[in-house]
């Protein structure tokens, strides 16, 4: 079983965890995929999901995705701030604050796989900004393959034009 000593909790200050959540995802740090990170599910006060700190899915790796889901978990390329634990070895200096968060755990996770823990669940009480800037910096940065940055890439672009649409609120910027 891990030890809590093997991994970094990492909590966004907007982001208050429940009481269990840190041992839901140490729980699933014993999973046969040998996870290097867990993230917990963010909701908002009202229970929805939060839409800002949403992880962004493993696309290029079928049996590790599907592996993943018979278990309950969904395995993940990019985790966003919120509660992540990470394990020490694997890990470099996290960033202080968001700035580059989304660049830093891409990078993390080239070292091995990363999976969102649905049972482990945080709340986050301020609105997280800044993510178009964040996506840019991930897609011009080095954490992700040659293979991966076109679909960043279709991401970030489809991100952009949701906040140009009318209608559309503009405060993911």
């Amino acid at each position: 079983m891990s030890s809590s000593s093997e991994w970094l909790w990492l909590v966004d200050p907007g982001v208050t965890p429940h009481p269990d959540a840190r041992e839901r995802l140490l729980e699933a740090a014993d999973d046969p995929s040998r996870p290097v990170l867990l993230a917990s599910k963010v909701i908002t006060p009202s229970g929805s999901l939060d839409p800002g700190s949403l992880p962004i899915p493993e696309t290029l790796d079928p049996d590790l995705d599907a592996d993943a889901c018979s278990r309950g978990l969904l395995a993940i390329r990019v985790a966003r701030p919120g509660a992540v634990l990470v394990r020490r070895d694997v890990a470099p200096s996290p960033p202080s604050g968001r700035r580059g968060f989304l660049a830093w755990s891409a990078g993390v996770l080239r070292r091995g796989p990363g999976l969102l823990v649905p049972s482990s669940v945080a709340v986050r009480h301020m609105p997280v900004h800044g993510e178009l800037r964040e996506m840019g910096l991930l897609v011009a940065g080095r954490s992700l393959s040659l293979r991966e940055k076109p679909w960043f890439l279709f991401h970030l672009l489809e991100r952009l034009a949701k906040r140009g649409s009318p209608g559309k609120n503009s405060s993911a910027a």
